[in-house]
C-alpha cells in the first residue's frame, strides 16, 4: 500500500488527511455535485476517502483478493463501502449519480463501461485511462457519448487527460473524432498533442491512414499560439 500512496498521494495536510495528486485533485474537484459515487479500481482509496470526509455517498472497489484487503484496511474507521469483484458487478442493480474508472488502460476501461446496462441508471462518468489517450477519445466519439468536461493533469512530468461523460443522451458533442480538441482549453494541449506526435512517429507503423492522422496533428499543431 504504501507505494500507492506514495505515487498518488503528497504530505499529510493540516486536517490530518493526505493531499491528492494532481490527477486525482483534477478528478476530486469534478466529483463536488454528485452525492452517491463509485470508484472502480480505487487502489488504496484516496480519492474514495476524501470523498467520504466531505459528505459524498461512496463506494470503492477492487478486482483482486489482495487490493481488496489493501483496500479494506486503506479505509478502515471511514463509512466507505469497499466491495470485491470485477468492474461494474458489483454494483449490479444500484443507482448512482457518478461513477470514476480513472488509473488503467483505455481498452479496460472500456470494457467494464460494456457492462453499464447493470446498473438501475446511468450515471455521469469520469475516465482516466493511463494510456491510449487518442484510442479513447476516438471511442467517445464513435459511441456518441457527450463530453461535459474535459481537462489535462501534469504529475510528475507526465500527462494524463480526464474526460466527465454523460453516456445516456448518445448526442456527441465532439468536433473532430481524430484529435482531442475537446481539450483545447488546457495549457498542456500543445505538449499532450507533441508528446502523441513523437510516440506515433516512432511506434506506430507509418501506413498512409497513420500517415494522415500524424498531419492531422500536425496541422492542430499550427493553430496553438
Amino acid at each position: 500500500m504504501r507505494g500507492l500512496l506514495c505515487q498518488d498521494s503528497d504530505a499529510t495536510g493540516g486536517d490530518g488527511i493526505r493531499r491528492l495528486s494532481p490527477r486525482l485533485e483534477l478528478i476530486h474537484s469534478w466529483c463536488a455535485p454528485y452525492r452517491v459515487v463509485a470508484d472502480i479500481g480505487a487502489h488504496a482509496g484516496l480519492l474514495a476517502r476524501r470523498l467520504d470526509k466531505e459528505g459524498h455517498q461512496v463506494t470503492a472497489t477492487e478486482i483482486t483478493p489482495h487490493g481488496y484487503a489493501m483496500l479494506r484496511e486503506s479505509l478502515a474507521g471511514t463509512s466507505v463501502e469497499v466491495l470485491a469483484g470485477d468492474g461494474l458487478e458489483p454494483l449490479k442493480g444500484r443507482s448512482l449519480d457518478l461513477l470514476v474508472i480513472s488509473g488503467m488502460g483505455y481498452d479496460t476501461i472500456l470494457k467494464i463501461l460494456e457492462r453499464l446496462p447493470v446498473l438501475s441508471k446511468q450515471p455521469q462518468i469520469i475516465v482516466q485511462p493511463m494510456q491510449g489517450a487518442f484510442l479513447m477519445h476516438r471511442a467517445i466519439a464513435d459511441r456518441g457519448w457527450h463530453v461535459v468536461k474535459a481537462d489535462i493533469a501534469l504529475q510528475r512530468r507526465r500527462l494524463y487527460p480526464v474526460w466527465l461523460l454523460n453516456v445516456s443522451t448518445a448526442t456527441s458533442n465532439l468536433e473532430d473524432p481524430l484529435i482531442p480538441t475537446e481539450f483545447r482549453g488546457s495549457p498542456y494541449y500543445r505538449s499532450f498533442l507533441e508528446a502523441e506526435l513523437a510516440f506515433r512517429q516512432k511506434a506506430i507503423p507509418m501506413h498512409p491512414t497513420a500517415a494522415r492522422e500524424n498531419q492531422r496533428i500536425l496541422d492542430e499543431l499550427e493553430t496553438i499560439t
